[in-house]
Parts: C-alpha cells; sequence; structure tokens
C-alpha cells in the first residue's frame, strides 16, 4: 500500500523539493480508493481525505507514545490514516482497525528498531 504512496517521491523533484516517506500518508486515503476500486464523488473524496488526515492530527501529539511511534515511523502514519479511511467507507469497524494499527504498531516497531 504505502508502495503506491511512494510512486509520488520522483514527483518532488518537479516540485522542487524532495517527497520523502514522512510526507506520504496523506496520500492514503487517495491509495485506499484505488486499490478498492471505489469512485466517489470529489466532495466526498475530500471528506474522506480530511476525515484521515484528521484521525493522524488527534494521534500525532508528539508527547504521547502514540505521536512518537507516529513520527519515527512513516509507515504507521501511513497505517493509520490507511484504515481510518477504510473506518470513514465503512469498510471495517473502528474496533478492527484499532486490533490492526495494534499489530502494526508490534510489526512495523520491530522492523524499524532492526535497521
Amino acid at each position: 500500500m504505502i508502495a503506491d504512496a511512494r510512486e509520488a517521491e520522483p514527483v518532488g523533484g518537479a516540485l522542487g523539493f524532495p517527497i520523502t516517506e514522512g510526507m506520504l500518508f496523506p496520500l492514503a486515503p487517495h491509495v485506499c480508493i484505488k486499490l478498492r476500486g471505489l469512485e466517489p464523488s470529489a466532495r466526498k473524496r475530500k471528506q474522506i481525505a480530511r476525515d484521515a488526515i484528521a484521525s493522524w492530527v488527534i494521534n500525532s501529539d508528539p508527547s504521547s507514545e502514540q505521536g512518537e511511534i507516529l513520527e519515527e515511523s512513516p509507515e504507521m502514519a501511513f497505517a493509520l490514516c490507511y484504515l481510518a479511511t477504510h473506518v470513514v467507507l465503512d469498510l471495517i469497524e473502528p474496533e478492527d482497525a484499532d486490533r490492526i494499527l495494534r499489530y502494526c504498531e508490534r510489526h512495523l516497531g520491530r522492523a524499524r528498531r532492526r535497521r
């Protein structure tokens, strides 16, 4: 999933600044829509993106453990927004998103520590 968002990285040169992994999480709603083959209206797309990013903002307090994880792991920030998009679209229940996010925290955190 984040691999799809990474396709935007080469565009950074044309924009005049590099696109880093830490900047990919806002693309998660668009990747979700693409991979699910959905075609929401432009208004619905904006709402979906706004709600997913709001979820990141709520969880990104740098003084909290969750905020530290999101800051240190672009993959976790992406996963949070990707799962939030699924919740907004009623594709999964919030409880399932929380369970998946805890799994990601354990496994993505472990992979990051090995680097």
